[in-house]
């Protein structure tokens, strides 16, 4: 592939980052998050703590899941579970943030710590 179309790619993902970043999302965390280095920074999220404060309606925000690559770069794990299409409104956005696996490191608490990067963000409708 040549430097200009990899260019093209880079600007076109950028586009759409910046477009979709825009977008406010409602996101379930979950303790085992402790394990990944994961930098939310330029996105809009509504953090809740609850799952069934997920799919309340009254909290802002477009429901979230966050897809993590594994270290094996072959299979991939989701936050919470997935998004349970039955507890959406028919109709009603969800969005799929997917983060790439790209290296680790240790810290005294924590053995491995997993180094994520943000790559897609995929807006889909129930």
């Amino acid at each position: 592939m040549c430097v200009i179309s990899k260019t093209v790619i880079r600007i076109k993902r950028l586009l759409k980052y910046k477009r979709l970043s825009n977008q406010q999302f409602k996101l379930y965390l979950d303790y085992d998050l402790v394990f990944y280095d994961i930098n939310f920074d330029g996105l809009s999220i509504n953090f809740v703590y609850n799952e069934s404060e997920l799919y309340d309606n009254t909290i802002e925000g477009v429901p979230a899941c966050i897809k993590l690559q594994r270290p094996d770069k072959k299979s991939y794990e989701f936050y919470p579970d997935i998004i349970d299409n039955s507890k959406l409104q028919r109709g009603q956005k969800f969005a799929i943030l997917e983060f790439k696996y790209i290296g680790w490191y240790s810290t005294k608490s924590v053995t491995t710590v997993q180094r994520m990067r943000l790559t897609d963000i995929r807006i889909e409708k129930t």
